[in-house]
Order: structure tokens, then C-alpha cells, then sequence
């Protein structure tokens, strides 16, 4: 028995069989959720019962005391202080808005695939080919979808890439590389001048000028233990 929960382990945790000086590293958060359900601690989708506990079973981080709300080894307090961050990060609208463009760049593009093939500018087999290759690059489109501020530019963003996506599929086809074009030339212009706009998820210091000599620092570290 211990040695399948092991090989499950490895399988997920260590996909190659090429050892190197961070195989002890993984994912953060990541080993929390596996004790938890091991101990038959972590929360399950099932008890979900409002848009709010959806929110923190997908978002919310994978600390400790996300797991220690209830059951046999609740600690007083734990609740409360989930709700409490889940309240002074606004309900991690920031990440949501995140994830909504992300999901957003994949729907205008779908939009113009499939109306390509409305239009017979595609066969079938080619619709089911692109619709599958834009899934699979999706990676590309993650470093756009990473620059986001929970502000006003960013809410309107999202919006903007929806109703292009409606006026792609409505309107036509044509409509699909002026409106992409648009939407990257206002994200260059709003990173260049007024950069807390447009922010990366993680390793941002375009804005944070007093933390670049530390992170190069850092990199140097961390080359000489991953190189």
C-alpha cells in the first residue's frame, strides 16, 4: 500500500527519471493538498454551497489552516481568518480577472476559427485542427493574459476581448486581427506609461526599481543550483 501511494507520488511529482538539484522542490501549495487528503483533511468540492466557497477551493492558497476549518482537526480561529483574507483581497478578484482573460483570448480566437468555417474559408477537419492547436499553444497566449492590475483598465480589458469575441463570430472574420491588434497596442502603450497597470502575475519589477539589484543577485543563486 505505501509503496503505491509512493509510485503515485513520484509519477506525479517527478515525471522524468532524470534526478537534479531540485527534485525536493514542488509545486507551493502543492504538498500541503497532499498531506491534507491523505488525512482526508482537504476540502471537497462537493461541500461547496455558495459562489464564495467555490472561490476559495479554486483560488484561495493552499495554506495550512485552509484545512484546519473543520473536521477532527479544527482549530479555532481557522475559519475565520480564511474569511478574513478571502475579505482583504476582495474576493481575489484580481486572480479571477486573471483567469478570465486568459479564458478570454482563447474564446476570440475559437470565435475566429469557427467563423472562418461558417464563412466555408475552412474545411471541418481544418476547424477541429485549429480549434486543438490553439488549445494546445495555449502557453502563448499566458504572458498577455499575465499583465493584469485589479483596476479599472484591466476590468475593461476583459470586457473588450468578450465583446470583440461576439463581434468576430456576429459581424465576421475581418474583424479579428483589428481587434487583437488594438487590444496588444493598448497593452504596449498602457505598459509603457503607466506600467502599475499592467503588471505580471509573478517576477514584476518594472515598478519596484528597489528590488532589481537583489533579484539579480538572486538569479545568480539560483543558477548555480539549477543551471
Amino acid at each position: 500500500m505505501k509503496h503505491s501511494k509512493l509510485k503515485k507520488y513520484n509519477i506525479k511529482h517527478y515525471p522524468s527519471d532524470d534526478h537534479g538539484p531540485t527534485d525536493h522542490l514542488v509545486g507551493y501549495g502543492t504538498f500541503t493538498e497532499d498531506v491534507a487528503k491523505e488525512m482526508d483533511l482537504h476540502v471537497k468540492l462537493r461541500d461547496c454551497r455558495s459562489i464564495k466557497d467555490l472561490v476559495k477551493y479554486f483560488i484561495f492558497p493552499n495554506n495550512a489552516f485552509k484545512y484546519r476549518q473543520h473536521g477532527r482537526y479544527e482549530v479555532k480561529g481557522c475559519k475565520d481568518l480564511v474569511d478574513y483574507i478571502y475579505k482583504n483581497h476582495d474576493g481575489f478578484k484580481t486572480m479571477i480577472l486573471y483567469i478570465g482573460t486568459f479564458l478570454a483570448y482563447h474564446v476570440l480566437i475559437s470565435s475566429f476559427i469557427v467563423r472562418l468555417y461558417f464563412d466555408h474559408s475552412i474545411r471541418l477537419i481544418s476547424l477541429i485542427g485549429c480549434l486543438l492547436a490553439q488549445y494546445l499553444l495555449a502557453p502563448l497566449f499566458t504572458p498577455f493574459a499575465y499583465y493584469f492590475s485589479a483596476n479599472r483598465y484591466n476590468t475593461l480589458r476583459f470586457a473588450y476581448l468578450v465583446v470583440g469575441a461576439l463581434a468576430v463570430i456576429t459581424l465576421g472574420s475581418k474583424l479579428f486581427l483589428p481587434i487583437l491588434g488594438a487590444e496588444l497596442v493598448i497593452l504596449f502603450l498602457v505598459r509603457q506609461f503607466k506600467p502599475e497597470g499592467a503588471q505580471f502575475l509573478f517576477r514584476d519589477l518594472k515598478t519596484k526599481k528597489k528590488y532589481q539589484s537583489f533579484f539579480k543577485k538572486y538569479i545568480t543563486a539560483f543558477n548555480n543550483v539549477h543551471p
